[in-house]
This record gives structure tokens, C-alpha cells and sequence, in this order.
């Protein structure tokens, strides 16, 4: 418990401006999604909970019209030090710390 510092994952995810059109090409990725499709995002950041050391990274593959609901979540959970990054392909990365000390690089490295 707690000895990873990166959990890396591009998860099936599908949003929600997506989802009707393609609902028959994807079934498998779409059940259990819910309506905003980040069901299955969302249960991999409840579980990298338990994977990562203090102030260790999440980062997640997202369409970009989900990354402030993901973002708002993942704070609500826990993580801290959110940010996005837009891809090459119009989606977007979304990278958080779980349980960062709060404060500077310097002022974190000096708690240790």
C-alpha cells in the first residue's frame, strides 16, 4: 500500500458528446459509465489511492470537455496540484499529486 509514485492510465472513456453517436461501436466501454462517461476514470483514481506514496502522481487521459468535472473530483478526493495538458489529437492529459504537502518544492523537500 502506498509505494508507487506514478500511476499512469489511458482508460476507456467516453463523453457524453461522443456517446450517442457511437453507443453500438463501443458497448463495452460505455457500460457502467455513467452519463458524464467518467465512470471508469473515476474508479481508477479511487484506486490509485491506495497505490501511491504521499505526494505521488495520477495521470489520466481524458476527453477535454471532462477535465474540469475530473479535476473538481479529484481535489474533492484528495489530490492536489492539478493540472491539464491539451493533446495532439484534441483530448486531454490530466495530472494530480494524492496527498502533496502544500507549499513550494523547497518548503516540501525541507519537511522530509
Amino acid at each position: 500500500r502506498g509505494r508507487v509514485d506514478l500511476v499512469l492510465t489511458n482508460v476507456p472513456y467516453v463523453p457524453p458528446s461522443y456517446r450517442r453517436a457511437s453507443w453500438s461501436d463501443m458497448p463495452g466501454a460505455v457500460e457502467g459509465e455513467g452519463d458524464d462517461g467518467l465512470g471508469l476514470p473515476r474508479r481508477v483514481a479511487e484506486g490509485a489511492r491506495e497505490l501511491l506514496a504521499p505526494g505521488g502522481w495520477l495521470v489520466v487521459q481524458l476527453a477535454a470537455e471532462q477535465t474540469a468535472a475530473f479535476r473538481s473530483e479529484l481535489r474533492a478526493g484528495g489530490y492536489a496540484d492539478d493540472s491539464v495538458v491539451a493533446t495532439l489529437a484534441g483530448d486531454a492529459v490530466v495530472a494530480a499529486r494524492y496527498g502533496a504537502i502544500a507549499g513550494s518544492e523547497d518548503e516540501r523537500a525541507s519537511r522530509s
